[in-house]
């Protein structure tokens, strides 16, 4: 454009394009208002950066980044309660299998049985056999283990014993009998019925007891033969003996008549 003395260059342009009309400075938007034309409230964008807060002079800055538990943590009102409960931890779902297993696995109670099999011998040597009867009784008629109800059944005896029930001591003798006919207490089982045969006024079954003890003694394949042997003896000498209370002294065992003998003159 070729500019002309003494003539603006808002003539110039005005003759070159006669629609063109010069904008006035006062209506022109100032920087900062070209996005928002009709002068609408401004709001301000929601953001996540933290306000960078500066100290004032002299403060020693201790955390320019804003605490993290405050973002992190969720606001109360705005829980959702219709949302899944969290995974739980790896290892701590435990399988049905496992649950089922865990729940109905029996309890070992064989400590407690052992516990009150020593209870009714300590009130036996106590001289309470009545309570020593009561309370062998109760562990009879629990699920004890085998090997702790055959001593229990015998110390049952001998508290009914004790408690001068002897016909319940019989009977108990001869459940144990029944129950446990290849034991290795079974001689001295019959050699107890037949003392408490004779003690009951029956010689012929007390006797009957005694030869058992010798029989039995002998078929059992035992390992403690000096014990048996003790048992075999005072079977001997507990016929002869009965023999002597009943008076028929031609009737005991020649083993045992050098003992009768003795009896008699003392």
């Amino acid at each position: 454009m070729i500019r002309t003395p003494g003539r603006t260059a808002t003539a110039v342009l005005r003759d070159a394009c006669p629609r063109f009309e010069p904008l006035d400075r006062r209506q022109c938007p100032r920087p900062g208002d070209e996005a928002n034309p009709g002068n609408l409230p401004v709001v301000p964008a929601e953001t996540n950066t933290p306000e960078l807060r500066v100290a004032d002079p002299g403060t020693a800055i201790t955390n320019l980044v804003p605490d993290a538990t405050d973002a992190a943590t969720p606001a109360a009102d705005s829980t959702d309660t219709n949302s899944p409960a969290p995974a739980p931890e790896p290892g701590m779902l435990p399988t049905p299998d496992v649950v089922a297993a865990v729940t109905n696995k029996p309890l070992d109670h064989s400590r407690e049985f052992q516990i009150q099999l020593d209870l009714a011998r300590q009130q036996r040597r106590e001289k309470t056999p009545s309570l020593a009867v009561m309370t062998l009784v109760s562990l009879l008629q629990t699920n004890a283990p085998a090997e702790l109800k055959r001593p229990a059944l015998f110390e049952l005896a001998l508290a009914a014993q004790d408690d001068n029930q002897l016909l319940k001591a019989q009977q108990v003798f001869s459940q144990y009998l029944h129950n446990y006919p290849e034991d290795a207490s079974v001689p001295e089982v019959l050699l107890r019925q037949g003392l408490l045969y004779r003690q009951m006024g029956v010689t012929t079954l007390a006797i009957s007891k005694f030869y058992a003890v010798m029989s039995t003694a002998l078929k059992l394949k035992l390992n403690n033969i000096d014990y048996y042997k003790k048992l075999v003896l005072q079977a001997q000498v507990e016929i002869a003996d009965t023999y002597y209370l009943e008076g028929k002294y031609l009737e005991a065992p020649i083993s045992s008549a050098g003992c009768s003998g003795r009896r008699r003159r003392s």
